[in-house]
Formats: structure tokens, sequence, C-alpha cells
């Protein structure tokens, strides 16, 4: 049984003791190097298994703009969460301006077929999704 010191209040210390008893710092990670001085043991290197990237389905990202390209579900799913939440939000406010005059000016329809024909040309266009991963 060695002694080693604390290095939170250099008190001499059994290099078995889990904590120092006069300050209570924990020692468990301590180990006594030659002359005295003490070291810090390094943790163990964790070696993570490989992450794997499911690439997103082309075919969910047609449908979803197909049908609900108008608010933009296509484009969360896809990634492209700030280009998503700018339509919908668009969506949503024309809606309750349209709706507070009771559809008579029908400017959300205008803005569905305007935010559908962008839809289109990005079902088109869009081939990666927002990580620039490859749809398949």
């Amino acid at each position: 049984m060695a002694l080693i010191k604390c290095p939170e209040c250099s008190t001499q210390v059994s290099d078995k003791a889990a904590s120092c008893p006069s300050c209570g710092y924990p020692l468990a990670d301590a180990t006594p190097v030659e002359g005295g001085v003490q070291a810090q043991r390094t943790p163990a290197q964790v070696n993570y298994p490989p992450t794997v990237k499911i690439s997103k389905s082309r075919g969910a990202y047609i449908i979803l703009g197909i049908l609900f390209g108008y608010i933009g579900f296509h484009n969360f799913y896809s990634g492209h969460n700030l280009r998503g939440a700018v339509k919908f939000g668009v969506f949503i406010l024309t809606f309750a301006l349209d709706a507070s005059t009771r559809f008579y000016t029908g400017f959300s329809i205008v803005a569905m077929v305007i935010f559908a024909l962008w839809s289109l040309i990005e079902i088109v266009t869009v081939k990666n999704d927002a990580a620039g991963y490859s749809m398949s």
C-alpha cells in the first residue's frame, strides 16, 4: 500500500482510497508515478461503430411533393427545413387572411397554385437532401 498526495488538499492518502478523507476529492482516476508525482489516468479510447447513413427515398419525396407540396412537407422530409417552414408559414398566413374575407378574394388559392408550381419544379430539380446525400 503506497501513499499518494491528494491533488486538491495535498493530504497523504492511501492509493487504494476512492476519495480523499479530508476534502472528498475523488481519487479513483489518480495513479502514483515515480518520484511522488501524481498523474491522471486517461480514459480508454472507445471505438464506436461507424454510423450508417440511410438515404431518403426519392419516391417518398415525389409523393409528398405532389400531395402536400404547396404546404412544404416534402421540404421537411428532405431536410430543407427553412424552405419548408417558409412555405408552411406563407400558406397559413394566406389562408388566415383569405378566411377573414370569407374566401372572397381567393388569395389562398392563388398562393397554393404558385407553391404547387414551385413544388413541381423542386420535384424535378432536387436530387439531394439537405446533407448533400443523393436521394435513392
